[in-house]
């Protein structure tokens, strides 16, 4: 009843998907965690307030412009 071959696979597509996932979401944290030390040094710098919510959206305006400039260059 039960294919023992199929659930094998399942859980060897469920473990790939999982290790590329957390690639992902760890190569994604470590860009923010750059970025925002990058940010905080330029604010205190200029003695300007620094808050993590405007280095997240200044760091998701930086993704979102290297997606926009990745995609042009295809064309």
């Amino acid at each position: 009843m039960i294919n023992i071959e199929a659930w094998k696979n399942f859980f060897k597509a469920l473990c790939s998907f999982l290790g590329i996932f957390l690639i992902l979401v760890a190569t994604y944290f470590i860009s923010w965690i750059t970025t925002i030390g990058i940010i905080w040094l330029i604010f205190k710098l200029l003695n300007i307030t620094f808050t993590i919510k405007v280095a997240t959206g200044i760091w998701l305006v930086l993704i979102l412009l290297e997606c926009f400039i990745r995609g042009n260059r295809g064309k």
